[in-house]
């Protein structure tokens, strides 16, 4: 079995005070997130598109993910 290491690291730049991006891992799901830096609740819009991500992810097989995907990039 192979095995498999991961990690994240984010920074917030030279014109942001908070970082608003996120990672995510499940059972083999890897994903990150751009936070919405400069919009109102930025953080939230990549934290909400994890969720979206992780819930299908942990419901249902590809098909479902993919239409989480699209959900989640809108």
């Amino acid at each position: 079995m192979t095995r498999l290491g991961w990690g994240s690291a984010t920074d917030t730049g030279r014109i942001r005070q908070a970082n608003e991006d996120a990672a995510l891992t499940v059972d083999g799901l890897y994903a990150v997130a751009d936070g919405m830096g400069g919009h109102q609740a930025g953080e939230v819009a990549s934290h909400l598109a994890l969720d979206t991500l992780a819930e299908a992810f942990d419901a249902a097989g590809t098909e479902v993910l993919v239409a989480a995907v699209e959900r989640a990039n809108r």
